[in-house]
């Protein structure tokens, strides 16, 4: 069987975009600080680093 995938330029605030981001923060603080996600704590995260440099001229989002 073929895996065929589909990639696509994303803005960080499109929808799928939005939702991989916010589970990358969480594996982030699961991960290296060995604790559960405190409420909260993922979006104050995604305010403060808000992935302005994930979009064109200075960088490329692709969703997959």
């Amino acid at each position: 069987m073929r895996t065929t995938w589909t990639l696509m330029p994303a803005r960080p605030t499109d929808p799928d975009a939005a939702e991989l981001l916010w589970r990358y923060f969480e594996e982030i603080v699961r991960r290296y600080h060995r604790r559960p996600v405190r409420p909260g704590e993922v979006e104050g995260a995604m305010a403060e680093l808000a992935s302005g440099d994930l979009v064109p001229p200075t960088g490329l989002l692709l969703v997959a």
